[in-house]
């Protein structure tokens, strides 16, 4: 009870993060499933807006946000999940193809990056150098695409085709700087209050 009195009063602070070790994750500790499950299905629709509604902007989307601040809040297996519906759900109206695999990987590669990084390191006290951090984890997420497409499609020259995508990658990268700035303020303590809820 304490523990979730503390998780109460996070919430209500401008972004502070509960330390959520991957048994705190709450898919395995959720005490209020319907309200988890439910939550997990508006956060795979808001992916699956925002990768429609900005698909006219390459690679600049809120889903690399809202996969790290679900990590961090609810616990990297959460946002791994939350990773597989919406890239499922939104490649079914966007195109399905083996690239698919590779964007579900790289997603869940940046979730587990950003949420070690929160609990290993002393970023999670200078929410700048964090913001930065984020947007640096879009070029992780190129390589792994890169290295898909070379896998499966046997790209002769590799290296000229990833230096190719740096700039698509650095998209990402700024694009994940904004929305983490962005979105980080409000929906941070929102996922803060629902975990405390899901948790009781």
């Amino acid at each position: 009870m304490e523990k979730l009195k503390n998780l109460n009063q996070l919430a209500n602070k401008h972004l502070s993060y509960p330390h959520i070790g991957v048994a705190d994750d709450l898919l395995f500790t959720a005490h209020n499933k319907v309200l988890y499950l439910t939550t997990l299905a508006l956060l795979t629709g808001l992916n699956f807006s925002s990768r429609l509604w900005l698909i006219f902007l390459p690679n600049f989307k809120p889903v690399t946000t809202i996969l790290v601040l679900v990590g961090l809040i609810y616990g990297p297996w959460s946002a791994s999940l939350l990773a597989l519906t919406s890239i499922l759900l939104s490649n079914i109206f966007l195109g399905m193809g083996p690239w698919t695999f590779f964007q579900i990987i790289g997603f869940i590669a940046i979730v587990w990056l950003a949420w070690w990084t929160m609990l290993a390191t002393k970023l999670k006290d200078h929410h700048l150098m964090y913001t930065i951090w984020v947007g640096l984890l879009a070029f992780p997420y190129g390589i792994i695409q890169s290295l898909g497409d070379i896998a499966v499609y046997r790209i002769p020259n590799p290296l000229v085709y990833y230096l190719q995508s740096l700039l698509f990658d650095g998209y990402h990268a700024l694009g994940n700087v904004c929305f983490f700035l962005i979105l980080s303020p409000f929906l941070g303590p929102l996922l803060l209050k629902s975990r405390y809820k899901i948790l009781q």
